[in-house]
């Protein structure tokens, strides 16, 4: 989340520093705040959605207290889903692989990018998607990077920015789901 923070009321710490990195949990959780963001990491191993949302929410109200804020300007959800390729080809996790011409191996492929800007007509939501294929020594590897975001103001105490955020979290499974096959799917369930 960005904001706009009211100018007589500035935190000393914030001030003092451009930008905190906390880690949280044991290492679980880190958060890291600025004079005009705030942003929550969950890390691994990961929970569910509501976990995540949750200890978001209870870290947004204590920063909120501490940091007086007049309005959030842009709230975003971004996701890093990365996994290897354990069996079969990309073709078989990916719904659009990248492209490689008949006369190349795929095993000679060693990295793949592709990068999708996608803006939501109705809803004015952003999406930034990066899928990647890079391999090493042992195994082929496939991220999507998938940050969906919206720019818009938000009262800061708003139960918009809750709602928002679950509709955030459901364009980003829409594009991430759209992404990988069932087969892949599948696999992860298991």
């Amino acid at each position: 989340m960005s904001y706009q923070e009211r100018p007589s009321h500035r935190a000393p710490w914030i001030a003092a520093y451009a930008v905190w990195c906390l880690s949280l949990v044991a290492g679980k959780e880190a958060i890291q705040v600025s004079e005009n963001g705030f942003a929550f990491s969950k890390l691994r191993p990961y929970t569910t959605w509501e976990d995540v949302r949750d200890s978001a929410r209870r870290f947004w109200v204590t920063y909120r207290s501490t940091v007086e804020i007049d309005t959030v300007n842009r709230l975003g959800v971004r996701y890093i889903n990365r996994f290897p390729v354990r069996r079969g080809r990309i073709a078989d996790y990916l719904a659009n692989p990248p492209s490689v011409p008949d006369t190349v191996q795929p095993q000679q492929v060693v990295n793949a990018l592709s990068r999708l800007v996608i803006h939501h007509n109705e809803s004015g939501i952003i999406a930034r998607v990066i899928s990647t294929m890079d391999a090493d020594e042992s195994d082929t590897w496939i991220t999507i990077d998938t940050d969906a975001f919206l720019n818009k103001e938000f009262h800061h105490d708003s139960s918009e920015l809750w709602t928002t955020l679950e509709e955030l979290r459901r364009v980003k499974n829409r594009i991430f789901f759209g992404s990988i096959t069932e087969a892949a799917a599948k696999e992860f369930d298991e």
